[in-house]
């Protein structure tokens, strides 16, 4: 038990250590090139101008696609963080998004805790990760946190104009931070 409390506390250190955090100070709507995002759940109730979003199922994850990032909801984070994914999780070379998460997105590359076990909490309405292309980090990751709660639509709006900054950044490759 020691040895995974210290695994954990590990790649909590890792994973923090790459994190680019954004919170609503900075908001401003998103006005870039038209993203095409996979949501594996429920699409967002609102509508974004320059944003197409695409119901599927998990074994998307795993197959070819033309996506720019995938978007997980609340109905599969405990599907998705059992051990049968991490594998798949921790090579995701497609950012991958986590609307409305709980806990940090590590349990999602991490074989020994699952979402509903995780005693790791967040602040943030969105977070996501992707296997680092530059190889100088295991991840590149992000957050978009705030002192608003999410209402019944999900995640502020805020939160998803931030991320859609971001996907297009990793798209093309001009990283922040």
């Amino acid at each position: 038990m020691l040895v995974k409390g210290a695994a954990l506390l590990f790649i909590t250190l890792i994973a923090s250590g790459c994190n680019q955090t954004t919170d609503e100070s900075s908001f401003t709507e998103y006005d870039g090139n038209t993203l095409s995002i996979a949501v594996i759940g429920d699409s967002p109730a609102n509508d974004f101008e320059q944003v197409s979003f695409q119901e599927e199922e998990p074994n998307v994850l795993t197959e070819e696609h033309a996506y720019d990032a995938f978007m997980v909801t609340e109905a599969y984070f405990e599907e998705l963080s059992q051990s049968e994914w991490t594998s798949v999780f921790a090579s995701m070379e497609t950012p991958i998004f986590f609307a409305g998460i709980e806990t940090q997105e590590f349990v999602f590359t991490e074989d020994s805790i699952t979402y509903e076990e995780s005693p790791f909490t967040t602040a943030e309405h969105i977070s996501g990760f992707v296997s680092a292309p530059d190889d100088e980090e295991e991840f590149k990751t992000w957050g978009y946190s705030s002192t608003e709660s999410e209402g019944e639509d999900g995640p502020p709006e805020w939160s998803y104009h931030a991320m859609f900054k971001d996907i297009e950044a990793f798209r093309d490759r001009q990283f922040e931070g």
